[in-house]
């Protein structure tokens, strides 16, 4: 009978942890976390400290607490998986201070950004030409995006990084058509 309970206990802890991980193909794009070296670059590119920080696609928020470390104003996290939402919410709790760490669960498209000064992202190719449009759109001129991995075609990062793979790029003003005469 004991062989029975560990056995019934290690399929539901495999089961459990299918699920935990899976989740993200479910609800979105999958999970492939940021290497530390790179989370670390995008944190130097954008220099957090007293702004307010967009994880977009923040996973289990492993970016959101080190940039939270950091010093920023306020860290937001925008995840559509509800686990991953619930694993975030939950460390955020556990760690504090409370208040620096909120996380939204949403498509990161349906999230306002404008009172986002630096957005991170590590998103397909796709997603990127969406947010690229959203954020020219939304976020406030000056204010940076900062990427892992894929680009935004057409801009021309600021900073750039080709061995972790990180560039910055920076809102551009938005264009305002000549008056007619």
């Amino acid at each position: 009978m004991p062989d029975l309970v560990l056995i019934a206990s290690g399929l539901s802890a495999l089961c459990f942890m299918g699920l935990f991980f899976a989740s993200g193909m479910l609800f979105g794009a999958g999970y492939q976390p940021v290497p530390r070296k790179a989370v670390r670059r995008m944190l130097d590119f954008s220099d957090p400290e007293g702004k307010v920080v967009y994880d977009l696609g923040s996973g289990f928020g492993r970016v959101l607490f080190e940039a939270s470390a950091r010093n920023p104003r306020r860290c937001v996290g925008v995840e559509i998986d509800p686990l991953k939402c619930w694993w975030t919410r939950t460390e955020a709790n556990r760690r504090g201070p409370q208040g620096v760490i909120q996380v939204v669960r949403a498509n990161l498209l349906d999230v306002d950004l404008s009172e986002a000064d630096v957005a991170l992202a590590f998103l397909t190719p796709r997603l990127m030409k969406k947010l690229k449009r959203k954020a020219a759109r939304e976020m406030k001129p000056g204010s940076v995006v900062v990427s892992y991995d894929h680009r935004f075609e057409g801009w021309v990062p600021e900073i750039e990084d080709t061995e972790s793979n990180v560039r910055l790029y920076r809102v551009p003003s938005r264009y305002s058509a000549p008056s007619a005469r």
